[in-house]
């Protein structure tokens, strides 16, 4: 609907900026990560929806991916655009823990692997205290 909305034809300045400055169009990146519609998670991310946009707890959808195991949105993400590139450190507020942590604690094997793969941080200090 939100690329509907604007007649979406690709990539241009003032739709990037659009898009990315949209009040929670980021959210709606997330919720298709959590749901795992990896076609629209590929589809937002190519049409410059905010890959970093965080919620109120500081999570992205790549920490959303990371936590339920979906590999396939994981990589879209991973992958960004041409306009954009995923921060796999960015910390979320409550622990400060990382996509690679999350992955690491809920026992997402292969997501733990693309994460290590696409360069995430294997010695940023985790802060499990509230």
């Amino acid at each position: 609907m939100l690329l509907l909305a604007e007649n979406w034809q690709g990539e241009t300045d003032e739709k990037l900026h659009s898009r990315r400055n949209t009040s929670k169009s980021g959210a709606v990146l997330a919720l298709a990560a959590k749901s795992n519609f990896f076609s629209i998670v590929r589809l937002l991310v190519e049409a410059g929806v905010d890959i970093n946009y965080q919620d109120e707890q500081g999570e992205t959808a790549l920490h959303v991916a990371a936590r339920f195991g979906h590999v396939e949105c994981a990589k879209a993400l991973l992958e960004g655009s041409t306009s954009q590139k995923v921060d796999l450190d960015v910390p979320e507020k409550t622990f400060a823990w990382t996509p690679l942590f999350i992955a690491s604690v809920d026992d997402h094997l292969p997501i733990v692997e693309l994460l290590i793969a696409a360069g995430a941080d294997l010695e940023r200090p985790k802060n499990t205290q509230r």
